[in-house]
């Protein structure tokens, strides 16, 4: 069976670093999209400081807990969502077959 470009290059890269090029995407696209200087009341630069754990900080220990059980909750949900699109694509596979007169199926 023959897969697309797009298709194999989805099935060779892992799914943390397409959640990391995804991310690092978006972030390129928003910093072309907002201006050069950088002020205080950017939202999103604010945003960004407060993600930043600093060691000395007496809720890290929390902090680190709770983003670990978001990125679980994630990456159970996009598992869960690979796995229906795995599913369709292989329903799919055998519907075209079928089409082209192959067997067994």
């Amino acid at each position: 069976q023959k897969l697309s470009k797009e298709q194999q290059q989805m099935l060779n890269t892992g799914r943390v670093q397409a959640a990391r090029d995804r991310a690092a995407a978006q972030e390129f696209a928003n910093l072309q999209d907002s201006s050069f200087a950088r002020r205080v009341d950017d939202g999103e630069l604010e945003d960004y400081r407060k993600s930043v754990i600093h060691k000395d900080d007496p809720m890290a220990a929390y902090e680190m807990e709770t983003r670990q059980k978001r990125e679980m909750k994630r990456l159970k949900k996009e598992v869960k969502r690979e796995k229906k699109e795995k599913k369709r694509m292989k329903k799919e596979g055998k519907k075209n077959n079928r089409k082209r007169g192959g067997g067994g199926g």
